[in-house]
């Protein structure tokens, strides 16, 4: 699947946006009402409207995207544990 990676002005990843979600991964795979979770300085973001999510990993500017090759990590209970992305 395609993710969108940010890049601050630097060139470090400042996070990761995935379309279609829950078309991809299941519908078990988040909590029906979408939300967040947060931790310094990550934080994910779900709009189960637009079933679109956003990991940020950083708290500074995005000032360029680059769209890459990306894999999610559902585990035995249809959850999403983990997002991936290779930069090539």
């Amino acid at each position: 699947m395609r993710v969108v990676l940010d890049f601050d002005r630097f060139g470090t990843i400042t996070g990761i946006e995935i379309i279609n979600l829950r078309h991809v991964a299941g519908k078990n795979a988040l909590p029906p009402e979408g939300g967040s979770l947060a931790g310094e300085p990550v934080r994910f973001t779900y709009d189960a409207e637009a079933d679109a999510a956003y990991l940020s990993l950083e708290d500074e500017r995005s000032t360029d995207q680059r769209s890459v090759d990306g894999w999610l990590e559902i585990g035995a209970d249809g959850h999403l544990v983990g997002i991936g992305a290779a930069l090539s």
